[in-house]
């Protein structure tokens, strides 16, 4: 079984990016990772990227200093195991604009985090290739698209599943399900890079990259990969299984 843990950053209103992000590993390497992330992040119980950088919940009360001796900690426990990640990150106002009055495409994409998640899931089983014998469980954050998402999820398992891998969505918390504390991470670096992608990268990003592949989708690529899409949708157009996809927007 590969075990895939994934989170989003850049959901609320005003954000100009949203980014879906996951690590995925292996049982073994999961127990591993564990075990020095249950020290590392001492006394904090939930890492959370965004308290962290605001210094409120758990942070409150904490220095810059602070905060920033307990990440030092936490990353090379991502980056000294054997988990690899992956994110995705679309600017909204490049989607949007791309796609107006482009109906057919957007009732397939859905909105800009759901065409987010279906890459990331498509993207995943490129890179992992996992055959009939080697399940994928992901294990979504819980958020406020858990429909659309399933939604998504069950069209690629059906119909861009090609080594038909078994394959199951769960959602839950950061407290019970901790490595998603690692998708957190991933998300939020990833927004911050791609936000304004002409900075220079964040530290984190920096140490985080090496072991991540990282698909930006904005003002340079937007129109390329849009007409790509509208290729894709209309050769499928007439394939059963659309209408799960296109469920993504309702």
């Amino acid at each position: 079984m590969i075990k895939i843990y994934v989170d989003e950053s850049g959901t609320h209103g005003d954000a100009d990016v949203v980014t879906v992000a996951a690590y995925a590993g292996r049982p073994k390497a999961w127990r591993e990772w564990s075990r020095e992330w249950r020290k590392a992040k001492r006394p904090i119980k939930v890492f959370h990227a965004v308290d962290a950088a605001n210094r409120v919940g758990e942070f409150e009360g904490w220095s810059p200093d602070e905060r920033t001796e307990l990440v030092k900690r936490l990353l090379p426990v991502i980056m000294g195991n054997k988990i690899a990640g992956a994110v995705i990150a679309l600017n909204k106002k490049e989607f949007r604009e791309a796609t107006e009055g482009k109906e057919e495409l957007l009732r397939a994409l859905g909105n800009p985090y759901t065409t987010c998640f279906h890459w990331l899931v498509q993207s995943l089983l490129e890179l992992l290739k996992p055959n009939k014998k080697e399940a994928l469980k992901f294990v979504h954050e819980n958020n406020s698209y858990e429909k659309e998402a399933t939604a998504s999820f069950e069209f690629i398992s059906k119909n861009a599943n090609p080594n038909k891998a078994p394959m199951r969505l769960l959602f839950g918390g950061k407290l019970e399900q901790m490595p998603l504390q690692t998708a957190d991470i991933l998300a939020y670096e990833a927004y911050k890079r791609f936000q304004e992608p002409g900075k220079p990268d964040r530290k984190p990003w920096q140490i985080l990259k090496p072991k991540v592949v990282a698909v930006h989708i904005g003002k340079h690529n937007m129109g390329q990969i849009v007409q790509s899409l509208e290729e894709v949708v209309k050769n499928i157009t007439d394939q059963p299984g659309l209408s799960a996809q296109k469920s993504m927007a309702s």
